[in-house]
């Protein structure tokens, strides 16, 4: 009788045999000293020479904000105060914002303090001189001094301001500070407590529907690839995330040999660069093979339905980004805090030469292509060399939020949202949700820090 024959082994798919191990490689190398770089870098930034008084402008603009988003404390105050009593001594802004922060709290500002400034060269500084060395002005003096008074850096916001009371202009004022009133107060408390309200409806609603078995899934795209083909989304993320980073660095010595553009300039040029030959290197195969956009799930199908599920999920990660927000700053008290450029751009200049390129840097092109990179092309290239989507959306979420500027300080919400991003696009089969939802949580943190 003879043996029953042997059991083949099924053949492995051609594709698989072949693998290409360098993109994940440089991923993970480039996330590594992206954070590492920022680890380094903590802290340094706020107390560089080139912006040493970030956090004394952003106390300044809480302590005059009619409505602040938050409100400082005594201590807070009287700290800097205090600090810029001795730097006013031997540095002008340090000077400047002594007087406004004393004036704020309808302090007498003593001579002493703007001495100093009444040396100086500059126009504008001599302006402001004049301002708080005087106890009343006319309308005539007060708009003559205000137009050598330059928009930016706050310090000469503050000085307008000041200039129009002490001419009796409360109406000119108010206007400037931003003309609060209780009722706009009232209205930005409705809408947070709305947000908050509609977040914990849209969560309640997903666990009934998961409990009872109908919250459904459409699937990831790209969702049945092979390894080798994993290995080519690596590679393409590689390129592109080591693209942004050399244009990055060649606008930045551009910049500092020109003097040409500001910080959120630069970033939305790079920005905009990056995003474009993204697009050209649709054309450009990877181990033979094309990867394009609407492959990765950005596509108009279904665009309506998705823009409403980005929208819901922006509702409902919200509320639970801020709070992680909160967490963090209490675990990780003892860590600089942090920051970001664009956020503290914003806090310091209410220009358009600054907002115009933060709102379309950060509201538009980065959300566009960190989802086409970390959800289009890492989330399922992770999906398939670890067999499953959920530690493949933990480890893509993580390395999402490594490569934020503002630290480790913030990696759980940041974190927290790419795995909301990838929960968005694994229900729906589409990297739409995703960017929608993306983009709105962006805009909201720089409205923040435009009104903080």
């Amino acid at each position: 009788m003879n043996a029953p024959p042997l059991p083949q082994e099924i053949p492995p798919r051609v594709d698989d045999t072949r693998r290409n191990y360098v993109g994940w490689i440089t991923v993970g190398v480039l996330c590594f000293l992206t954070a590492l770089v920022t680890a380094m870098s903590a802290g340094v930034v706020s107390k560089s020479a080139s912006n040493p008084h970030t956090s004394d402008i952003a106390l300044l603009r809480k302590e005059m904000s009619p409505t602040p988003t938050s409100v400082p404390s005594d201590a807070d105050y009287s700290k800097a105060v205090a600090r810029l009593k001795v730097e006013s001594k031997t540095d002008a802004t340090a000077s400047m914002l002594y007087a406004e922060l004393l004036t704020v709290k309808k302090t007498a500002v003593p001579a002493s303090a703007i001495k100093k400034l009444s040396t100086s060269k500059s126009a504008a500084t001599q302006a402001f001189f004049a301002i708080y060395s005087s106890t009343k002005l006319s309308k005539v003096d007060a708009d003559l001094l205000i137009s050598k008074l330059p928009p930016e850096p706050f310090v000469y916001q503050a000085a307008k301001i000041q200039a129009l009371q002490k001419a009796g202009e409360k109406k000119e004022a108010d206007k400037l500070i931003g003309g609060g009133t209780g009722g706009e107060a009232s209205v930005a408390f409705s809408i947070v407590w709305g947000f908050l309200g509609a977040g914990v409806a849209i969560w309640i609603q997903l666990w009934r529907r998961y409990k009872d078995g109908t919250l459904g899934a459409l699937g990831i795209p790209m969702d049945r690839i092979s390894a080798h083909d994993a290995d080519r989304l690596a590679v393409r993320a590689a390129q592109i995330f080591a693209l942004f980073l050399v244009l990055s660095l060649i606008g930045s010595i551009v910049f500092e040999l020109q003097h040409l553009l500001n910080e959120m300039e630069l970033f939305a040029i790079s920005g905009i660069a990056t995003l474009a030959l993204m697009t050209a290197f649709q054309n450009l195969p990877v181990d033979g093979k094309l990867i394009y956009f609407s492959s990765l799930g950005f596509t108009t199908k279904d665009l309506p339905k998705h823009i409403g599920l980005g929208v819901m999920g922006f509702i409902a990660e919200l509320p639970v980004s801020i709070l992680l927000s909160l967490v963090c700053a209490v675990v990780f008290k003892g860590l600089p805090e942090s920051t970001h450029p664009a956020t503290t751009a914003l806090q310091n200049s209410h220009a358009l030469r600054t907002v115009i390129p933060t709102l379309i840097a950060g509201s538009i092109i980065a959300p566009l292509w960190e989802e086409l990179v970390f959800r289009g092309m890492l989330f399922p290239g992770l999906k398939r060399l670890l067999g499953g989507v959920l530690p493949a959306a933990i480890l893509s979420s993580f390395m999402f939020a490594s490569v934020h500027p503002q630290g480790v300080t913030l990696w759980f919400p940041l974190a927290f949202i790419g795995g909301v991003s990838c929960f968005l696009s694994y229900q729906s089969r589409s990297l739409v949700p995703g960017i929608v939802m993306h983009c709105l949580h962006n805009t909201a943190m720089f409205a923040l820090a435009l009104l903080g």
